[in-house]
């Protein structure tokens, strides 16, 4: 639509009527100041390719909470199984008992794989491209506006709550262990599933306890100087809650869900050097520019993108790790005094967490 109004003729350009006038008088339309924004339009605004990425990323945050419902709603498929009384059973009989117990397991692994384990590592490859653009914005001149820092918190929640659900899900890892113990018995006996080996990442995911989130801390971590950014995130979570604009309690627990996860996220980045610092500055693009790579960098995620860009850098060895809870960028007095006073929250439906539990995850406690 925008572009539609860059090719077509500037209203502001056309001859205006002033009516009660006689004879007709034409009064041109005023070329100074504000009014003249012919040039502008003629680029792709900050605001228009913000647009296109927040749009990009309140889909997948409305998909997370497909994802969502999927994991709070699964119920185990091994559990009514059981283990099978097999004594007195010939050797044909157990094989053809494995095989079809492994045939339900396998049909359950794979909803779990293609609808859960995908589209979350999807999300990642879009949350670190994103970052990983927007830290290549101007700091003095180009900062993220406040509707696409809110858009990467209800991003970032939707990751948030698919973790926690996660974690809490025994029935996963119970299908998981059964599944790869059935998966060893039919490998000697059926031919066809001789050379199935499924992804070790979808082992670690749905075996470990928040996997998810630290795959993408680890991801993260690649990029120079993403904690400039995360830290304006985690004080758009302090801000909103400090407004006094926050009026449901799901909206503010969002706020606080996504304070305790950005901080483990910033925690232990490696610190950046000014020297670092000024190279970036050096190198940053325009704000529009940058939003643009940005939605073109998660859109290439979304068709198959990598979940590591070209432009992150190698894991640094021997630099010490940020501490978040001293980062002078960030709000702490205040993000402390919020989790101080609601340490217990709601995620979802009948599921609360301790946030004390989930900063114990950064690599310093305050």
């Amino acid at each position: 639509m925008i572009e539609a109004l860059v090719k077509s003729e500037p209203p502001y350009e056309r001859a205006v009527p002033v009516a009660n006038t006689a004879p007709m008088m034409v009064v041109e339309a005023s070329t100074s100041g504000f009014s003249k924004m012919q040039d502008a339009l003629g680029y792709n605004l900050q605001v228009r390719d913000e647009s296109e990425l927040i749009a990009l990323l309140d889909d997948w945050a409305g998909q997370s909470q497909e994802i969502v419902s999927i994991l709070y709603t699964h119920r185990s498929v091994a559990l009514p199984l059981g283990q099978a009384h097999t004594t007195g059973m010939s050797p044909e009989a157990k094989q053809e008992l494995d095989r079809q117990h492994f045939a339900l397991l396998d049909t359950e692994i794979r909803k779990i794989r293609d609808q859960v384990f995908l589209k979350v590592m999807k999300m990642n490859d879009i949350f670190y491209n994103v970052i990983d653009a927007l830290v290549k914005l101007d700091p003095k001149k180009d900062i993220p506006s406040e509707q696409l820092l809110l858009a990467m918190v209800r991003y970032l929640d939707g990751l948030v709550q698919i973790n926690e659900i996660k974690n809490i899900k025994a029935s996963l890892s119970n299908d998981l262990s059964h599944y790869k113990r059935l998966l060893t018995y039919v490998r000697k006996t059926e031919a066809a599933f001789e050379n199935l080996d499924p992804e070790q990442r979808l082992y670690l995911f749905l075996g470990e306890q928040n996997r998810g989130i630290l795959d993408l801390r680890d991801a993260l971590r690649r990029i120079l100087g993403m904690e400039t950014v995360m830290v304006r995130v985690a004080n758009a979570c302090v801000d909103m809650l400090a407004s006094g604009q926050v009026y449901s309690a799901g909206e503010k627990h969002r706020y606080l869900r996504v304070l305790a996860y950005c901080l483990v996220l910033i925690d232990g980045a490696v610190k950046i050097t000014k020297k670092e610092k000024k190279a970036l500055a050096v190198g940053a693009v325009s704000g529009g520019a940058a939003a643009s790579a940005a939605a073109a960098a998660a859109t290439d995620s979304v068709t198959g993108g990598a979940v590591l860009g070209p432009s992150c850098t190698a894991p640094r060895t021997g630099r010490t790790g940020l501490n978040v809870f001293k980062y002078r960028e960030l709000h702490w007095d205040k993000a402390r005094e919020f989790l101080q006073r609601y340490p217990y929250i709601h995620v979802y439906c009948d599921v609360y967490r301790d946030l004390y539990d989930v900063i114990q995850l950064a690599d310093h406690m305050f």
